[in-house]
């Protein structure tokens, strides 16, 4: 699991110097590519896991998980992180510098078996979540439940001063298309959206 840590502030939670250099990294905070089972942060117990913020790409991205099993062993599960907030989850700013991530909190280019479980995502400066597909029916699985999008770890929205929206859509489904009778394919429940 990736857990317990700070990815692209700096351990008193700054997203840059007085220097003016910038501590996130240049592309994604976490990337994960043509693999499955990944776990980034926690599945079912409270508290922060991880902070992942002022990078300059995106918070997560994940690309083509597994696409052959359907069994939640296989799913990419992101869990239990603060994702563009500062390390409080109070706000996406620390003192005048914003924290957010300068793309999608989180990313998912499909097909990919992914679960987006039980984060506070905001002060990005695209969409909270976002799930794209090349084109034609989608194969995979996406479950985007019990977030906090758009507000504080207390499901606040805050003065606009501290900068707690994303900049486009709280989620954004992009060319997501399914043939699945059921609906299951894609799940959006449960989210605390502002």
């Amino acid at each position: 699991a990736v857990a317990g840590n700070i990815i692209g502030l700096n351990i008193s939670g700054a997203p840059g110097g007085t220097d003016g250099r910038t501590y996130g990294n240049v592309l994604d905070g976490v990337g994960i590519r043509d693999v499955g089972g990944v776990v980034v942060g926690k599945k079912d117990q409270a508290g922060r896991a991880n902070v992942i913020s002022g990078n300059l790409g995106r918070g997560v991205a994940v690309y083509w998980t597994s696409t052959t099993a359907a069994a939640s062993d296989h799913d990419t599960w992101i869990g239990y992180n603060f994702i563009g907030t500062n390390l409080d989850g109070t706000a996406a700013t620390f003192g005048a510098l914003s924290t957010g991530n300068l793309s999608d909190g989180v990313f998912i280019y499909g097909p990919a078996w992914v679960t987006v479980s039980t984060n506070l995502i905001a002060g990005n400066r695209a969409a909270g979540v976002h799930a794209f597909n090349q084109g034609g029916d989608f194969g995979g699985n996406i479950q985007i439940l019990s977030n906090i999008i758009g507000a504080n770890r207390k499901a606040q929205a805050i003065p606009e001063a501290d900068d707690l929206g994303n900049g486009s859509d709280g989620v954004f489904l992009d060319r997501i298309q399914s043939s699945d009778p059921t609906g299951r394919q894609v799940q959006v429940a449960g989210n605390t959206i502002d």
